[in-house]
């Protein structure tokens, strides 16, 4: 591929043989009982011969070089985790899918698991690809959409293809997502940034740009810029919603979102996702007129929303409770979020 694109996949597939314990051998010098001594083998908790864990992964390094990102490619990092062994004879496959893209830097985060001709998973966890551009220009080729299948010299069968999309969300990038987490927990850790300036009165403006997540820096596609101001009949011009206003846009835009990325998951196909958000307010809290009696914040937010697609009212009742029960925006505004105030002066 030319490009790597958060969602993009590949998959490769190839045969174990008792060969590549030879060859494997031959190159690490691991002769392990477990790979070439099949009654010992055999009273071993596996119950057999396997090969070395080093073939399974080396499936990925196939991939990783030859297809996605492509040639140039080397690891920095990895995080695999062995699940289940590995026989000669059976048939793996190896799948990588996009998770992040560097902007500043040929840096490509994946997804990446390896599973047998049974479905079941032998290998998963994340790795973190460095893609030379010099390598990279001199293999530069038009890719083939919206799949390319081919046959490598030693009959592995590749594939390289864009994930498909229900609602709207990559489903395929959803699920890796997940899993990867899963495996390395500290794809987690991710923390937001907002840069806001006063322009005039209660008039201010905020420029969303860098965020880290996925064990590095990253960077919106270009910055997000956001404005809230007052209206007149609170001493502002008008020029944007409230930062109280903001707010019921977040829970709004965060069960929606929630919504599709749980419908998808489901496979729900939805027609429709509106919602109407109240927020009830009492000013003397804010303009220090109740002796604290009366809260700065909102009282109360009530959320109505109208959910339609190809599935009964229980079932998409369903996917709306698990959006809340999920949502980020919800959780921050029902439980105490600690909130530290640096002021620079000067």
């Amino acid at each position: 591929m030319t490009t790597t694109q958060i969602g993009a996949s590949a998959r490769r597939t190839r045969t174990v043989t008792s060969r590549d314990i030879e060859l494997f051998s031959e190159i690490s010098g691991d002769r392990n009982p477990l790979h070439y001594d099949e009654a010992l083998a055999a009273r071993s908790r596996f119950g057999g011969l396997v090969v070395q864990g080093g073939v399974t992964s080396g499936l990925l390094n196939a991939l990783v070089a030859e297809q996605l990102p492509g040639p140039g490619s080397v690891f920095l990092e990895v995080a695999w985790h062995f699940r289940a062994p590995v026989r000669p004879g059976d048939v793996i496959t190896a799948e990588a899918v996009v998770l992040g893209v560097r902007e500043d830097k040929p840096v490509t985060t994946l997804a990446t698991s390896v599973t047998n001709q049974d479905g079941v998973t032998v290998l998963d966890g994340s790795a973190v690809v460095w893609r030379d551009p010099v390598v990279a220009t001199a293999h530069r080729s038009t890719p083939s959409t919206p799949a390319s299948r081919r046959t490598s010299p030693v009959g592995e069968v590749m594939t390289v293809t864009e994930s498909p999309r229900r609602n709207g969300v990559d489903t395929a990038a959803l699920f890796a997502t997940r899993d990867a987490v899963k495996a390395t927990n500290e794809i987690a850790a991710f923390q937001f940034r907002a840069t806001n300036t006063w322009v005039s009165g209660t008039h201010s403006r905020s420029t969303f740009s860098g965020f880290y997540g996925a064990m590095q820096e990253l960077e919106h596609e270009k910055p997000m810029v956001v404005e809230a101001d007052h209206p007149a009949i609170l001493v502002g011009q008008d020029h944007a919603p409230t930062p109280v206003e903001h707010l019921l846009h977040a829970i709004a835009a965060c069960l929606t979102a929630g919504i599709a990325n749980v419908a998808a998951a489901r496979g729900v196909d939805l027609t429709t996702v509106t919602s109407t958000v109240e927020g009830d307010i009492d000013l003397l809290g804010v303009l220090g007129l109740s002796d604290s009696a009366v809260r700065n914040g909102y009282e109360r937010i009530k959320v109505t929303l109208k959910v339609e697609g190809d599935a009964d009212d229980e079932t998409l009742r369903g996917i709306v409770e698990q959006s809340r029960r999920r949502s980020a925006v919800y959780d921050a505004l029902t439980n105490p979020t600690p909130v530290v105030i640096d002021v620079v002066t000067g």
